[in-house]
């Protein structure tokens, strides 16, 4: 009876290396995938730190997006993350559009249909600003990372369970043996 227990719990413990191995290259095929499609390394710790100090998170963002935006014309980096980040959120500013009226002009991927010079001749620009769309955004996938990690940690708890239980009735094997 203990056998086919033994053996059940080393077929398990077979399954679970398997499962974490597949699961291991399927984190590095996608990260991988994730580092060419963004080229940004700190992308990852950035989710999750954000996700860890989410009470300061807000003012933190805040800071940060109105010293983007008083960099603007400064960096040509600040220039394009802010142009892909109006874009991508469809958002303009901090809290709106008339945030850049303190530090510049309203830029032109504020623009709705972003066009050269389309912020000077009145065009429909995104209405909300960046800091809920970005804040949003770091908060949804940092709750999917925690889930990914609280997953990963108790597959591996089961894990460790199996194997204590397979290190178990191996010593109790080899001592009813000899002894």
């Amino acid at each position: 009876m203990v056998e086919g227990g033994v053996t059940i719990v080393k077929y398990l413990l077979f399954l679970a290396n398997l499962v974490l191995w597949v699961g291991g290259l399927s984190l590095i095929i996608i990260g991988s995938i994730l580092q060419l499609k963004f080229d940004n390394t700190c992308e990852i710790a950035a989710v999750i730190i954000g996700y860890a100090l989410h009470d300061s998170f807000r003012l933190g963002i805040s800071n940060q997006l109105q010293t983007g935006m008083i960099r603007y014309h400064e960096s040509r980096g600040v220039e394009s993350a802010w142009d892909k980040t109006h874009q991508l959120f469809e958002c303009c500013g901090v809290t709106n559009s008339s945030d850049w009226l303190t530090f510049t002009t309203i830029p032109d991927s504020c623009c709705i249909e972003e066009m050269e010079g389309c912020a000077r001749e009145s065009a429909p620009l995104f209405e909300p600003g960046c800091i809920h769309s970005v804040e949003q955004w770091v908060l949804k996938n940092g709750a999917m990372v925690g889930g990914i990690c609280a997953v990963l940690a108790a597959i591996q708890l089961v894990g460790v369970c199996f194997a204590c239980c397979l290190s178990k009735s191996i010593l109790k094997d080899f001592h009813d043996f000899y002894y």
